[in-house]
């Protein structure tokens, strides 16, 4: 077997999100000391292939995203170079190393190298499933196990998924101070991301806490001016109303100090209906803010499901 016909992005993927290679004195291809502290969220859609990571190099620890690449070069190949939403990577992990690649402001990108990191039998395991001529790969070997083991297995994720979800939220409530109302407004902008905006709409959330919102609940146009400045999207418009909303973000960046917005390039619209561009999803947002003034007491308080429909209708 010759692992260079087999190797895909989509295996180096899968290695590195499952932490799949030998982790024995590793090292940049630098020379430097990594540990590799969380391997990311897996990303589906446009963008890096590992979003919110966090490694430490040396004695530097890095918070970004990670990239995944057979040869280090492909990120020219794929223009990566001119496109602004890598311009946070902070590792880039391939299968051979064939040259140093280097961010826009000319500073390079640390990369480490699996060529002569992964078991041998993994690969051997990979080449049989993808040389596999049945519909699914692996049915003959499911139909080997027991119920009673698939039912442990899906309790077992069920159980994880839970304690992850809920770590998630004692995380955000610890950074927060303790703060529940402040907490379920991040957790909400989070949600209104709808997993491919989730990202940028937590960082929006963290831009323009409730409270400054909460001040200014008498007016939509002051809620969708932070807003929608904070995120990026009033810049290059030119329109009445963005100019109107434009001014009145002016005002609230000066009295309230925020001082860093969204690059308008960080939100996608990709593979989106336009009922969910982050754009229609921002405005709906602040209509939600402006009518509901304890967002925490209000997921308490509610019985049945009728009260939370109520509570998003827009």
């Amino acid at each position: 077997m010759n692992p260079n016909n087999i190797i895909s992005e989509r295996l180096l993927q899968y290695i590195w999100q499952f932490q799949r290679f030998d982790f024995q004195d590793l090292k940049t291809e630098s020379g430097e000391k990594l540990q590799v502290l969380n391997v990311g969220q897996f990303n589906t859609n446009a963008g890096p292939d590992f979003l919110e990571a966090k490694i430490q190099i040396g004695e530097i620890l890095w918070a970004g995203n990670i990239e995944i690449h057979i040869n280090s070069n492909d990120w020219l190949a794929h223009k990566h170079d001119s496109n602004l939403a890598y311009d946070n990577v902070i590792l880039h992990v391939v299968w051979e190393n064939d040259g140093e690649i280097k961010r826009n402001n000319e500073l390079n990108i640390p990369t480490l190298s699996l060529k002569n990191r992964v078991n041998q039998k993994l690969l051997a395991d990979y080449e049989s499933l993808i040389n596999n001529s049945a519909t699914i790969p692996c049915f003959s070997q499911f139909q080997q196990i027991n119920n009673i083991t698939k039912m442990l297995m899906l309790e077992k994720i069920l159980v994880n998924r839970l304690e992850r979800k809920a770590e998630i939220v004692l995380k955000m409530l610890e950074k927060n101070k303790g703060d529940w109302e402040e907490t379920t407004y991040q957790l909400l902008a989070k949600t209104m991301g709808f997993g491919l905006n989730s990202i940028p709409f937590e960082r929006l959330a963290k831009l323009i806490p409730l409270k400054i919102l909460q001040k200014h609940s008498h007016s939509i146009n002051s809620i969708e001016a932070a807003l929608f400045g904070a995120a990026g999207f009033l810049e290059n418009t030119s329109d009445e109303y963005s100019n109107s909303l434009k001014n009145e973000f002016k005002f609230i960046k000066a009295k309230y100090g925020i001082d860093h917005q969204i690059g308008k390039h960080e939100w996608k619209f990709m593979r989106l209906r336009p009922a969910n561009f982050p754009t229609v999803r921002i405005a709906q947002f602040a209509q939600i803010i402006q009518n509901t003034k304890s967002l925490f007491s209000y997921f308490l308080m509610f019985e049945d499901v009728s009260i939370l429909k109520k509570m998003f209708k827009t």
